[in-house]
């Protein structure tokens, strides 16, 4: 079984069902090397869509939703791309002495909100604190840290 944390996975597979209140889900099935997989549940109600559309367009959703019917042979999602999961584990509901893993949240590897052109802005506007910064460090006595060759 998949630990609880944080983990970087693949998607192995997904098929879409309906619950047992008649509800779309799609489930994703991600690869965590050395430690098996483990399922994500999105489900496609009118208070969930927004974060299920989300993490699937995390996991590579170009096409229209029903591509995602097809499963891993129709190629909706993207099987290459590495994702940050979130694993937890619940209770069995039927069996309160068993646990079993499920995918909480997924991420884009670097982050969900990761936006190059704020980071180039932000890097940009450093710049204006580099004087206080070479100030706190000589203070500080903060040294340069040491090349470390392997």
């Amino acid at each position: 079984m998949v630990q609880p944390g944080k983990h970087v996975a693949k998607i192995n597979d997904w098929i879409v069902e309906e619950n047992a209140k008649g509800n779309p889900v799609v489930k994703v099935w991600f690869d965590v090397s050395g430690q098996g997989t483990v399922r994500w549940d999105g489900f496609l109600t009118d208070k969930t869509i927004d974060k299920t559309l989300e993490q699937l367009a995390f996991c590579g959703l170009t096409g229209p939703l029903e591509s995602l019917a097809e499963g891993k042979i129709g190629g909706a999602l993207d099987t290459a791309k590495e994702l940050n999961i979130t694993v937890e584990h619940k209770p069995d509901q039927k069996d309160p002495n068993k646990k079993w893993a499920s995918v909480r949240w997924i991420n884009l590897v670097g982050g969900a909100k990761f936006d190059a052109s704020k980071v180039a802005s932000a890097k940009d506007k450093l710049k204006a604190f580099s004087g206080k910064w070479a100030q706190v460090k000589q203070e500080q006595g903060v040294k340069p840290k040491a090349n470390v060759e392997f």
